[in-house]
């Protein structure tokens, strides 16, 4: 109760869980909202027609229908399920594998530390998007491919907060205290350290689920991600990206077919950035004074 409020009194923390509960809302009535067809995988946008032209927003059509008439609102309903996919499972993998790898690089430190930042480093050192680009062109397209290359290169971060945290509690009176009596290695990280080190890591691993949302929409949008007519938003706006400049006269002809996956890109990501500075103002002890 004390976290709600604190977020519900600030006001853009409070926009940022509203939007958040919204998306949720939409992802959970999806079926409801935009039932899917027979037989049908209910993330493949349905289609009406061949056109290649977009067609305007109608009683039939809510928001329009993009190059071969795919349904522009099914996929903005349903592109919500999929950046609730893509993003939690993005950065809890990541988190969980940067956890336990910089867990043990901290606690056992020396040599194992030394080894494994080294490692870590080397991951570091290719830029992420670029690095995850490559790795899904080797591995061929597709939305699966697409996460495990940015879970590949997404661990980073996590393992070195995580450490950092380790290093200083590792030395505290309590922890040395639980040593001495003969504590276990695993009882002294996982039930001692790690509850008083995951905070911070709560709060990134928060921030980190929009940056990828916006990654993996970016992965799509060059044709690396989902395939065409599937319900995601970076493949929605990758198919609007022939429409967005039109001829002298007509230059916004046709913009729900870049407007409406666009804005929920935009807004999923900027609540869960809002949500995850909440999150941190009210962990951070250096702020809680404020």
């Amino acid at each position: 109760m004390k976290v709600l409020r604190r977020f519900l009194t600030n006001p853009l923390s409070a926009i940022g869980l509203l939007l958040l509960v919204g998306f949720a809302v939409i992802a959970i009535l999806a079926p409801f909202i935009a039932p899917p067809e027979e037989n049908q995988s209910p993330y493949r946008i349905p289609r009406d027609g061949w056109m290649s032209e977009p067609q305007a927003p109608s009683p039939e059509h809510p928001f329009g229908t993009t190059q071969g008439q795919y349904d522009i609102f099914y996929g903005v309903i349903w592109g919500t399920r999929t950046a609730f996919r893509i993003g939690i499972t993005l950065v809890a993998v990541a988190s969980s594998i940067g956890i336990v790898i910089g867990s043990i690089a901290a606690y056992f430190g020396g040599w194992v530390d030394e080894v494994i930042m080294r490692i870590t480093d080397v991951f570091f050192a290719f830029p992420y998007l670029v690095a995850a680009m490559v790795v899904t062109t080797i591995l061929g397209k597709g939305l699966d491919r697409m996460m495990f290359a940015l879970i590949l290169f997404g661990w980073m971060p996590t393992a070195r907060l995580i450490r950092s945290q380790i290093l200083v509690l590792k030395e505290t009176a309590y922890v040395e205290a639980i040593r001495a009596i003969g504590g276990s290695h695993l009882r002294i990280l996982f039930r001692h350290i790690m509850p008083n080190a995951i905070f911070p890591v709560i709060v990134q691993a928060t921030m980190a689920i929009g940056f990828m949302i916006v990654l993996a929409a970016t992965l799509s949008f060059l044709g690396l991600g989902a395939e065409p007519g599937y319900a995601d938003w970076g493949q929605m706006i990758s198919i609007a990206r022939n429409w967005v400049v039109m001829p002298p006269g007509t230059p916004f002809k046709y913009w729900y077919t870049i407007v409406f996956p666009g804005v929920s890109l935009l807004l999923f990501s900027l609540s869960w950035n809002l949500v995850g500075d909440a999150f941190r103002d009210i962990y951070d002890p250096r702020l809680k004074g404020r």
